[in-house]
């Protein structure tokens, strides 16, 4: 009997988690649980970089050569094609026979059989020779979850972490953990002086800067009678 250690096989794990560990009812739709499975299969290829996947399809690579029947079988169908086409068209049309292809290469490796139903009028079904094996994917995953979770709290992006986050927030607003300004304000700008200067740009000439104040208290001489002026 095949040791039951895990194939280190994404669409393998993918399959288990979609099945009951005991029954082998799926515990998803079927066509959630074949695109679920194409892309598993997708990404294994990728993974080994035997396929290529861009925006603008899938493209198989002749230099890697995939290790097992399965990917062999799905990445000359790749090959083959003339065409490069998307990577939504491959997931939809290799998730018509992904569950099926998938579960034959897990019964191949030890983990599922196929048994034979009582009743003549419902189908063979794929179960788990080993209960624990078939639930160990959910454990890795719920282990490898908590480790992320742990690594939040407590790790450089943890109290510490969004500590630091919120004052560089703060800075980035422009005021600090006191509440003043930063950086502090520097001397005013004599432009912004109310009432003081006008600036004049012309294309030909240079800036001309022009004493608002002066010429209105020289108008306000030039305004007054001239008796008053005598007078005084």
């Amino acid at each position: 009997m095949v040791a039951l250690t895990g194939t280190e096989r994404l669409a393998d794990d993918i399959h288990l988690l979609a099945h009951h560990e005991v029954s082998g009812k799926s515990n998803l739709q079927l066509r959630a649980i074949g695109l679920g499975l194409a892309g598993g299969l997708l990404a294994e290829m990728a993974l080994i970089r035997a396929i290529r996947v861009s925006g603008d399809g899938v493209a198989a690579t002749e230099r890697v050569r995939p290790p097992d029947r399965l990917m062999r079988a799905v990445h000359g169908q790749i090959l083959g094609e003339r065409q490069r086409h998307c990577t939504g068209g491959w997931l939809t049309f290799r998730a018509q026979t992904a569950a099926n292809d998938v579960a034959r290469r897990l019964a191949h490796s030890g983990y599922l059989t196929l048994t034979q139903s009582r009743r003549p009028w419902q189908a063979s079904r794929w179960v788990p020779v080993d209960a624990d094996c078939a639930f160990a994917p959910l454990i890795r995953v719920r282990a490898r979850a908590a480790r992320q979770r742990a690594r939040r709290t407590t790790g450089p992006t943890g109290a510490a972490g969004r500590r630091s986050t919120a004052a560089s927030r703060r800075r980035s607003r422009g005021t600090g953990s006191s509440g003043c300004c930063w950086p502090p304000p520097g001397p005013p700008d004599p432009l912004q002086e109310r009432g003081h200067r006008r600036r004049a740009a012309d294309l030909d000439d240079p800036v001309q800067v022009t004493d608002v104040d002066a010429q209105l208290e020289g108008g306000r001489r030039d305004d007054q009678p001239a008796s008053s002026a005598s007078g005084s």
